[in-house]
């Protein structure tokens, strides 16, 4: 048996996004009764701007970002969590961001909100290894070992670029050993 404690709260992942509601009613004086509405454009005759594209915008999420690793270096994981989603809010396609917010669900065992984070995260980065191995421990911890085989043997297939690829390789083989004894323990 591991122990599932001190492995979890080496893992660092995953997101959410922040919705604002603001009423933009025109008839009970709220904001929009303020501004004039320019003309419909035709979409086909002009590209949409992306919104993700300012820099001010990429500015501010690296600078979420940032405060994200600091308050879970000093294990402030609520902080962290809410840095994390504020740059997610700015950037919903940068995977690292949604990376380290599953690695801090990770450490709260919030282990759903750990996975969906880290799914979001390979979706993103197909090939980022360390997300594919804790996702594969995740899914390990919640007994869903079809799967957490599926994502170390996905890990192993990545760049072998740090620990990740070898404590893939381990687990895959107790994750093997246990559908073993399942299928033996079914099987009389």
């Amino acid at each position: 048996m591991m122990d599932r404690p001190g492995v979890l709260g080496t893992i660092l992942v995953v997101a959410s996004v922040v919705l604002l509601d603001v009423p933009l009613s025109v008839a009970d004086g709220g904001p929009a009764s303020r501004f004039k509405l320019s003309p419909p454009i035709s979409i086909a005759s002009q590209p949409l701007p992306n919104p993700f594209d300012s820099p001010l915008d990429q500015n501010e999420a690296e600078r979420q970002f940032e405060n994200g690793l600091r308050h879970t270096r000093v294990h402030d994981l609520a902080q962290a969590v809410g840095a994390f989603r504020a740059a997610i809010v700015l950037n919903p396609t940068n995977p690292f961001f949604h990376y380290n917010l599953g690695v801090v669900y990770g450490m709260q065992h919030r282990l759903d909100s750990a996975m969906a984070e880290m799914r979001t995260t390979v979706f993103l980065k197909p090939d980022f290894t360390p997300a594919h191995f804790r996702l594969g421990f995740l899914l390990e911890l919640a007994d869903r070992y079809d799967e957490a085989l599926k994502e170390y043997t996905l890990a192993i297939a990545g760049t072998d670029s740090g620990w990740e690829h070898g404590a893939a390789r381990q687990r895959l083989l107790h994750v093997r050993d246990v559908l073993r004894a399942k299928q033996e323990v079914a099987s009389p």
